[in-house]
């Protein structure tokens, strides 16, 4: 009996062990760490560090990492940032990434020798997901300390005798150590020997690249301007030269621009007279129809040139360029080289366009011909009207009157495309910021990106004052609308679909050969596609026990627009799901319409359960589909529900298909049963039920078995 109980005892042990719910802490980190290979002692003048992470995101825009005075950080102005380096999301393998970063004590208007200085990472491009930060405390070690000594002057004795030369020899200074000087007086007859003074030079400044202001992770309505999709049956590349910069700007030469491989080729691109006092510069092609100072993505093979990579404004680097790329076709569309100022910078001096085209591209469509219509619309500086506009497209305009925008040059411009400046005052500088760009008067829309032919987007921060200024590039044919046969002006709104009216305005202009502005025309015949009957449809490869510490499932859809702006897709925590705000989107992917083929698309996406303050652990999520770009087309709107770890009730389903009965009798069903039976707030208790009847069972066998061997 002694046997049977110890036996009994143990067995009862092992079924409590079972019964006891485990938990999944430690199954994910999801938190960032950094760490730097030298916090102390760093050298005030300068010196070269490594900074390691792990435990990042490589789903996002990528990682600002660099040196900040703790009380000027901020993750939207780079000028306060003493150095920087741009870790890409595809460099964080793992969620971990490495970096060599110079660092400085002193900087503009920054000093870590007299103020407290760390190492600070943050998702780039001025997103708001705030998930990715981290601090590291550094120090640096006091500067050289500059030693004068004192004036020592010696009252030599009256004499006629003509002195003696005397040379003195001032003693060495270590740099590395506090300068020491030792003065010696030589006393010759009527000689006053003054100290040498040793002056120790100050730390150099160095000056890096700062992290951008500017967000490209979808889907984003706070970086993002309204995109253009271009069909591939528009203007065609023109061989005209742009105009030159003016004497005292910016120049770019290219050893070729005509041509070029439509399979791929290599252009060598330089540049003289751009500033090297600003952040850089960024060099790439980009189709001149989908161009926006803001949006990386439009850009082919960008290169960066730091301030000091420009010696005397001058700069040389290579292009690799191909006739399509990202949704951009360049034997269909014109393209061009830009230049830019960096990290989302406002300068607009630093821009420039130089077109190129690509063997094989159809030569440019000839202007139709006009009863003498130029497009007298406007003259150069051209400006709104203010007052009422009528217009004829979804949502027509009323500008109002307290705003004033201007052009550069507002008639006669060339149909092949050219680069205007516009600028405004008595805007509000509020949030969500402008959207400023180009539409067709008939078909304009505040809401459907789509229709924009031209669009970018103004930061609150980048008005101050209510005054704004960019340049952009206006074609004359963008898919199928066109400036040369109907009437197209400039328009602003209030960014992101937002529904204050007050920030409307409309700036007609006019191309050669063209319409007068005012003209009334029929608006483009839309495609007779049934994208607007189709019923939108989301499948997933796994929805249900997904890997808490994540893995990859394969998301399509069926019924989708082609003709819109794209699609958004991605996992959301459901309670802080928004169409507006890329934050709250744990993971996303932007499907582009060239990728909706006859409604469907498909795509591969990464899921984990936990990401910022999101946890889908311990709150409802699914897979979310929206319009892109902040359309307020909700057509494209789906959900699809999904769960991670232990799924119990899939978990009972298939035990009950393996025991051949689905009964109500059955064990599981029973468990299913009790759960509903409490609301379904008692899943807790299933592990304990489960794990109690398993050791019961196994006690009672063991028992049995045991009386039978002592009978």
């Amino acid at each position: 009996m002694r046997t049977l109980s110890r036996a009994a005892i143990a067995v009862t042990a092992v079924a409590v062990a079972w019964a006891t719910p485990v938990g999944v802490a430690g199954a994910v980190s999801g938190t960032p760490s950094t760490s730097v290979s030298k916090t102390t002692n760093l050298r005030a003048d300068g010196e070269t560090i490594t900074v390691s992470g792990s435990g990042f995101s490589a789903d996002g825009p990528g990682i600002y990492v660099g040196l900040v005075q703790d009380n000027r950080f901020t993750t939207a102005d780079a000028g306060a940032w003493i150095s920087s380096a741009f870790v890409r999301p595809d460099a964080i393998t793992g969620g971990s990434w490495s970096t060599s970063l110079d660092v400085t004590a002193v900087a503009g208007g920054s000093d870590c020798t007299r103020n407290s200085c760390s190492i600070y990472t943050v998702a780039a491009h001025g997103s708001s997901d705030r998930s990715q930060d981290t601090r590291v405390p550094v120090a640096f070690a006091a500067p050289p300390v500059v030693t004068t000594p004192p004036t020592t002057t010696t009252q030599p004795p009256v004499t006629t005798t003509q002195p003696p030369v005397t040379t003195t020899t001032p003693p060495p200074t270590t740099t590395t150590q506090p300068p020491v000087t030792t003065t010696t007086t030589t006393k010759p007859p009527t000689t006053t020997t003054k100290p040498v003074t040793t002056t120790t030079s100050k730390p150099p400044v160095t000056t890096t690249t700062k992290p951008t202001t500017t967000t490209t992770t979808p889907p984003t309505t706070t970086t993002n301007p309204p995109s253009t999709t271009t069909a591939p049956t528009t203007t065609a590349p023109s061989t005209t030269t742009p105009t030159p910069a003016p004497d005292n700007g910016p120049t770019v030469n290219a050893d070729r621009t005509s041509g070029l491989n439509p399979a791929g080729d290599t252009i060598t691109v330089s540049g003289q007279r751009f500033s090297t006092s600003g952040t850089g510069i960024y060099i790439g092609v980009a189709q001149m129809s989908r161009y926006s100072t803001t949006d990386a993505s439009v850009f082919q093979d960008a290169k960066f040139v730091k301030p000091a990579d420009m010696p005397g404004g001058s700069w040389s680097t290579t292009l690799n360029v191909s006739s399509t790329f990202a949704g951009s076709d360049c034997m269909a569309n014109a393209c061009a080289v830009y230049t830019l100022a960096a990290h989302g910078s406002s300068d607009r001096s630093q821009d420039t366009v130089t077109r190129i085209t690509f063997a094989g591209a159809p030569t440019p469509a000839e202007p139709p011909a006009s009863s003498g219509a130029k497009g007298n619309g406007g003259t150069a500086g051209g400006t709104n009207s203010g007052g009422a506009n009528s217009g004829t497209g979804v949502g027509a305009v009323t500008t109002n009157s307290a705003l004033s925008v201007s052009l550069s040059k507002a008639s006669e411009l060339d149909p092949a495309g050219e680069s205007v400046t516009i600028s405004g005052s008595g805007f509000s500088g509020a949030a969500p910021g402008l959207y400023v760009g180009m539409v067709q008067d008939n078909v304009f829309s505040n809401s459907d990106a789509s229709v924009w032919m031209t669009t970018a987007f103004l930061k609150p921060d980048a008005i101050p004052g209510g005054s704004w200024s960019i340049t952009m590039q206006l074609p004359s044919v963008v898919g199928a609308y066109d400036c040369v046969r109907n009437a197209c002006s400039i328009y602003t709104v209030a960014a992101h679909g937002s529904s204050d009216r007050s920030q409307d305005s409309k700036t007609p202009v006019s191309f050669v050969g063209g319409v007068a502005p005012g003209t009334v025309t029929a608006p483009p015949a839309t495609a007779a596609s049934g994208d607007a009957a189709k019923t939108v449809a989301v499948t997933l490869s796994k929805a249900r026990g997904l890997k808490v510490e994540g893995e990859t499932i394969t998301v399509s859809g069926t019924g989708f627009a082609a003709t819109g702006p794209g699609i958004y897709v991605g996992l959301i925590q459901d309670d802080k799901f928004s169409t507006t705000d890329a934050s709250a989107w744990m993971t996303t992917a932007f499907i582009t319409p060239n990728k909706i083929e006859n409604g469907a698309w498909t795509t591969e996406m990464e899921v984990a359960a936990v990401k910022g303050d999101s946890d889908c652990t311990k709150n409802s999520c699914a897979i979310y589909t929206i319009a892109a770009h902040g359309s307020s087309d909700r057509s494209q709107d789906t959900k699809s529900p999904v769960s991670f770890g232990d799924d119990l009730e899939a978990d009972a389903a298939s035990a009950a298909v393996g025991a051949g009965s689905g009964t109500s009798g059955s064990p599981s069903a029973a468990l299913r049963s009790l759960d509903s039976s409490l609301g379904g707030h008692a899943t807790w208790i299933l592990p304990l039920l489960v794990g109690g009847g398993l050791g019961a069972g196994i006690a009672v066998a063991t028992t049995a078995a045991l009386r039978r061997r002592q009978s």
